[in-house]
């Protein structure tokens, strides 16, 4: 394989390359976890992180995305508007 390989054929040549890249992204997007806490009068949720599992990167990330396409009006087909009337 030369250096003018294809990202699918470097996949093909080693078919762990992309279980490994998967299993990186679902570490980081399930390494938190929800713990429900009440004050001021308000119950809210808070995520907590594991010593277990250091890295979320990918979560931070993915979630800071869903916020910029809200606050830019973006919404997936089918949702129904919020409580605010927003889609």
């Amino acid at each position: 394989m030369g250096t003018g390989s294809s990202g699918a054929e470097r996949r093909r040549a080693c078919p762990h390359f992309r279980a490994a890249e998967h299993r990186l992204f679902a570490d980081h997007v399930t390494a938190e976890y929800r713990v429900r806490t009440e004050g001021r009068g308000r119950k809210v949720d808070e995520w907590k992180l594991p010593p277990s599992k250091p890295d979320n990167h990918w979560l931070d990330c993915l979630v800071g995305c869903a916020v910029a396409a809200s606050t830019l009006g973006v919404a997936l087909t089918g949702m129904e508007a919020d409580y605010n009337g927003r889609s």
